[in-house]
């Protein structure tokens, strides 16, 4: 060949070299679970889950609130991230960001989840309702949040009997701390009777879902591959895998045709056979007021 021919189509052997890499590259990145939106069947064709968009950073590299990417982030000049935030974030990612666990060895994956969140407990959203929630030293997403700035990422282990959060403190320890009174609160799913009437409720984490139920347990898909967040009536948290036979909550509307609705409310049906009715508060829905809030500012 000729030399100078051969000279070109080095360059251009090489110039697609790179190329390809740094498209392979861009694929391989793994987030907050998996970038790949893969159905999950539990039960039958009415009840999947697709791998919600991320709604956070991707593990291992925690946002300032800079970047303007989530729905809901906004750009806080002044804000210095909670470092204790990053560091939980980050170990917690060195667990969902394995493949071969997350993939091939579920059981095993659910049981290192779980651990963690017994230990440090998992980053989820929950409306912080009081300026007194900074002086418990909680471990939560200062810098990234939603609705308003009513709705953070806050490392939390469980919910005791409805009445207590267990949460993360900057020392790596867990603290049980009263929900409301504390600051923070959790987003209460009633569900109806034919009348309308709630007569079971669960505290869970303030998203519109995606939601499951199954007998008197409740089912939120965290942004983690395989993985679900059971909430017992009683307020328990516990993660567990895909839970076969659970029933897909669909949002209804208008929501007044289920009978206890409030237009102001978001209302579900489940799917599949023996239909029931839930209401909660709209996601970004103004934060109810209680006697014992703090004083709005006067305008």
């Amino acid at each position: 060949m000729n030399p100078k021919k051969k000279i070109i189509f080095l360059g251009i052997a090489l110039l697609f070299f790179l190329g390809s890499s740094f498209y392979a590259a861009k694929k391989l990145r793994i987030g907050w679970g998996d970038s790949n939106s893969r159905a999950i069947i539990i039960g039958n064709e009415s009840t999947t889950v697709e791998n919600p968009a991320l709604s956070g950073a991707p593990i291992g590299k925690v946002n300032e609130g800079n970047s303007g990417e989530s729905l809901g982030q906004l750009d806080l000049k002044n804000c210095v991230a909670n470092p204790n935030f990053k560091k939980y974030h980050n170990e917690l990612g060195s667990i969902v960001n394995d493949s071969d666990l997350r993939h091939h060895h579920i059981p095993d994956f659910i049981a290192s989840i779980n651990e963690f969140r017994r230990t440090y407990g998992l980053p989820v959203p929950m409306n912080v309702i009081s300026k007194n929630f900074d002086s418990l030293d909680v471990v939560y997403e200062n810098c990234r949040f939603s609705c308003k700035g009513a709705v953070h990422q806050v490392f939390i282990s469980d919910i005791i009997e409805n009445k207590m959060a267990r949460v993360l403190v900057k020392d790596g320890t867990l603290k049980d701390i009263p929900l409301h009174d504390s600051g923070i609160e959790a987003t209460v799913v009633d569900e109806l009777d034919k009348k309308g009437v709630p007569f079971r409720s669960w505290k869970v984490p303030a998203t519109d879902g995606p939601w499951f139920v199954m007998g008197s347990s409740f089912y939120f898909k965290l942004d983690m591959e395989n993985a679900f967040l059971q909430i017992t009536k009683s307020g328990n948290w516990h993660v567990v895998s895909a839970p076969v036979g659970a029933a897909k909550l669909e949002l209804v509307e208008p929501a007044h045709s289920i009978v206890g609705c409030q237009p102001d409310e978001n209302c579900y049906k489940s799917l599949g056979a023996g239909t029931r009715h839930f209401r909660a508060p709209k996601l970004c829905a103004a934060v109810v007021k209680h006697a014992a809030d703090e004083p709005a500012p006067k305008k």
